[in-house]
């Protein structure tokens, strides 16, 4: 059973969830807990973290509105249940997951990752090729920065990470690979397209660090599974 406060709002307990979920600032993405949603009042009282019950401030888990459903320390909504149809639970269960695993946040420009899942998605792209012949290309990017202070090289670095994101589509895939290499895999994409994003991505870095005769960058194109 549903219970709720004197103003009607939902009580949550910390390990509860359900698809309303956002992360609350800082908060940790892989966990969809009302512990860490942006919606519930467990961190208002941040000297207090032995709280394990608080509310809901969704207005659509307010009393009276679409919930119904709760079950397994997870809310269903209207929205994503009937009651007449059994194997809608299947349907249920399926959405949930594809909740839990789809990005928070639609960021135009490439996807950024960390080293080791720039590896499992190359290795799993090359699959792919292998199975359908797609175009992948892979740019590697250098940063040439000689006698010149660690603080220039982090702020050069952080300025091509920008570039490289703006200048990218949201299917492409970036990491920083070291200090002064970053790789890029542009789906769909020939040589002749490559050449053409990599000159851009040179073109711009040399018109956010201007006056810098200590720094070049320069690249090397392979296509994937050739």
């Amino acid at each position: 059973m549903h219970r709720y406060d004197e103003d009607g709002y939902l009580i949550v307990g910390e390990r509860d969830c359900c698809e309303r979920f956002e992360p609350e600032e800082n908060g940790l993405l892989c966990l969809r807990e009302c512990w860490h949603c942006k919606w519930a009042d467990f961190h208002k009282d941040v000297t207090d973290t032995t709280v394990k019950e608080s509310i809901c401030r969704y207005e659509r888990n307010r009393k009276g509105e679409d919930w119904k459903n709760y079950h397994s320390g997870y809310y269903v909504s209207d929205e994503l249940s009937d009651d007449s149809d059994s194997s809608n639970e299947t349907d249920v269960a399926l959405r949930r997951v594809i909740n839990a695993l789809s990005e928070n946040e639609t960021e135009n420009g490439a996807y950024r990752v960390d080293t080791g899942s720039f590896q499992d998605i190359f290795r799993f792209v090359s699959r792919v090729i292998e199975r359908t012949g797609i175009n992948v290309q892979l740019i590697l990017l250098n940063l040439e920065h000689n006698k010149v202070k660690e603080e220039i090289k982090e702020e050069c670095a952080s300025k091509l990470a920008e570039v490289i994101s703006g200048s990218l589509r949201r299917g492409d895939v970036s990491n920083h690979l070291s200090e002064s290499q970053f790789a890029i895999l542009l789906m769909g994409s020939d040589t002749g397209n490559g050449e053409k994003v990599a000159e851009r991505i040179v073109s711009e870095f040399k018109k956010v660090v201007p006056n810098m005769q200590e720094i070049s960058l320069t690249y090397s194109i392979e296509n994937v599974g050739a």
